[in-house]
């Protein structure tokens, strides 16, 4: 173009429009990623300040405003490298894609290099949506997609921000290892994708063990419980307190794998026919947790308050001193006889 002026002049003419195609694509895109069930940290949208327009059109001798293609911006960030893939399939799928235009940065670097990784598309609306009469105004105008990890966005805005003191040249021995560290966090990109990977296959094998019937020696996890509890395994139809959507907090499965449960089949012998007999006589609502919590205090108060307690309740209800009552009588629990006026004071003192 001719002039600064000329680029100025255009660009305010035309902002308004591409800001709110920004805003269409971004909104369009999200709700995609959420109703394919993508995990993204977030979407946001920009539209170029006129400095970078007007760099830019310089840098690359542009006969026109329409010949730069990214005015108008959309960054996805996801967490995994995985569904990024997912993520980019998603916008090839919901926008017309000019391929000649995007690329993949990583494939920009060379064997021996690390740095800068992403996933950039050229895109328009595409006819179907310009079809539309309130979205007729954008036909034929292009917008940027980037799609990357939070890691790769992470290294991006350090290496790229001018503002930055890792930008420009720098002495070799600081930029080898500038490029070491970059080769740290793609590894990290990596083990984080294949942590997740495996935490899938994982969820995978405990719901089979579950519908399979042979649970029972997985690892006590939130995961394996709840699908232990789901399945109704050896729990009498009656107690009626267990609920697949109830929340099964990691402090109580700490306090179960102190007092020695450490697999689902562990479970079975807190779940006693006596314990849940007692359970429906004298507390008629429950949760999980407390569940959990009341049954290793009739199997064992001593061991319970001596070796798992975590101290994360400190009260003890009417329901429960009705439960403990009737199981230990005048036993004796802390160096103290429990009785009907014992187990208030053994409950006050956990209280301070």
């Amino acid at each position: 173009m001719s002039n600064e002026t000329e680029v100025a002049e255009r660009y305010h003419e035309q902002r308004p429009v591409f800001s709110s195609l920004a805003e269409i694509a971004a909104t369009t895109l999200s709700a995609l990623l959420r109703s394919r069930k993508v995990d993204f940290l977030a979407v946001s949208h920009r539209t170029k300040t006129l400095e970078s327009v007007i760099e830019k059109v310089t840098r690359k001798d542009y006969a026109d405003l329409s010949e730069m293609t990214d005015i108008a911006g959309i960054r996805v960030i996801t967490y995994i490298e995985s569904d990024v893939t997912r993520a980019a399939e998603l916008v090839g799928t919901a926008f017309l894609v000019h391929t000649d235009k995007s690329v993949d940065k990583s494939e920009e670097l060379s064997d021996d290099r690390f740095g800068y990784r992403s996933v950039h598309f050229v895109c328009e609306l595409g006819d179907a949506r310009i079809a539309l009469p309130e979205l007729a105004p954008f036909k034929g105008l292009t917008f940027e997609v980037q799609v990357r990890t939070v890691l790769q966005h992470a290294w991006a805005e350090i290496e790229h921000d001018r503002s930055y003191k890792f930008s420009g040249e720098l002495p070799s021995v600081i930029r080898r290892r500038l490029n070491l560290l970059a080769g740290v966090l793609e590894l990290a990109d990596g083990e984080f994708g294949l942590l997740a990977y495996e935490v899938d296959e994982y969820t995978k094998r405990v719901q089979q063990s579950a519908k399979s019937g042979s649970l029972g020696e997985e690892e006590l996890t939130s995961l394996s419980l709840l699908e232990y509890l789901k399945s109704g395994i050896d729990l009498p139809i009656a107690t009626g307190q267990f609920s697949a959507k109830s929340t099964v907090v990691e402090d109580v499965i700490g306090e179960l794998k102190l007092f020695g449960v450490d697999t689902v089949s562990g479970i079975k012998h807190l779940l006693t026919a006596d314990f849940l007999a007692a359970l429906m006589r004298h507390v008629p609502s429950t949760t999980v947790v407390g569940t959990f919590r009341r049954a290793m205090l009739f199997t064992d108060m001593e061991r319970y308050f001596s070796q798992a307690w975590m101290k994360r309740w400190q009260g003890m209800s009417p329901e429960t001193y009705g439960l403990l009552s009737e199981r230990y009588g005048e036993a004796t629990c802390c160096g103290q006889v429990i009785s009907d006026t014992t187990i208030g004071s053994c409950a006050a003192i956990f209280r301070s």
